[in-house]
């Protein structure tokens, strides 16, 4: 089997990690809903 180029390689690791940012993403929108406002734990989630 043929190594991957770097460019076909960071193609597939994109692919790969997308849906999980996604997540991640989403599922810090709604911890964020949660949190007061002006709190450390609100900066940091609107930080990320």
């Amino acid at each position: 089997m043929k190594p991957l180029s770097d460019e076909e390689q960071q193609c597939v690791l994109q692919e790969l990690s997308k849906p999980i940012l996604d997540g991640l993403h989403q599922w810090l929108a709604l911890q964020r809903q949660k949190v007061p406002d002006g709190t450390r734990t609100a900066r940091a989630i609107d930080y990320s």
